[in-house]
């Protein structure tokens, strides 16, 4: 079986008893997302590396910390979408990285919209702010596969997904941090080159499995 055909199979598998409700594991992510790596270490570390060094370079500009993160938010898209391409064995290039630019005032206002919905709920209170962080994770990938969708449609759509993952994609992530410190840690820093693609990709394959289920779900209700 060829990588890419290998990939498909990992990123693509399904319950057997096809219950789309049952729970996406953290080792079946694993195994989908350094499948979806290999053979692509090379281009993938390359797409992180452009998307830093431009903000690095951008930063140096005085005060443009302060708004870097909004204006070259279409690059933090970007680098979302190579990864979405690559478990989904698109074979993406790095250029891949600017093509949000193209729609650069639509991502801008998915970045200031969701910003400002996270923002309401952490003045609420500190849990109902990382409800609502997790409730919209996954915006800028639904907006990413339906470019004529609103930010709105894209909210509600990724808030669809979550349901029911919230918590457990909290601790997914948790993990992976947690992971990155001992190997930040015994590689001197160098190890996160090659971690910081697979973090990607397991987002990546995780809205993937999301996408996945709520089709079968719509299709099960249709069926009805």
């Amino acid at each position: 079986m060829d990588v890419n055909a290998e990939t498909q199979v990992a990123v693509n598998s399904v319950p057997e008893n096809g219950n789309p409700d049952c729970t996406i594991s953290f080792s079946i992510l694993w195994k989908a997302a350094s499948a979806s790596l290999k053979g692509h270490w090379g281009s993938s570390i390359l797409a992180c590396l452009v998307a830093m060094i431009i903000t690095m370079a951008v930063n140096q500009i005085p005060f443009a910390v302060l708004v870097s993160g909004i204006f070259l938010f279409p690059l933090t898209v970007g680098v979302m979408l190579f990864f979405l391409r690559l478990v989904r064995s698109e074979n993406p290039r790095v250029e891949s990285v600017f093509e949000p630019f193209r729609q650069y005032w639509r991502m801008i206002w998915g970045y200031l919209r969701v910003f400002i919905f996270i923002l309401l709920h952490f003045l609420l209170l500190i849990i109902p702010g990382y409800v609502a962080l997790l409730r919209y994770s996954m915006t800028y990938y639904v907006m990413l596969d339906h470019p004529a969708c609103t930010v709105k449609e894209a909210m509600i759509m990724s808030r669809e997904l979550m349901y029911g993952h919230k918590w457990q994609m909290f601790g997914y992530m948790l993990l992976l941090w947690l992971i990155a410190i001992p190997v930040a840690v015994f590689t001197l820093g160098i190890g996160i080159l090659w971690y910081a693609p697979f973090i990607h990709t397991f987002t990546a394959v995780y809205y993937e499995k999301l996408r996945q289920q709520y089709e079968l779900k719509q299709s099960a209700v249709q069926s009805e």
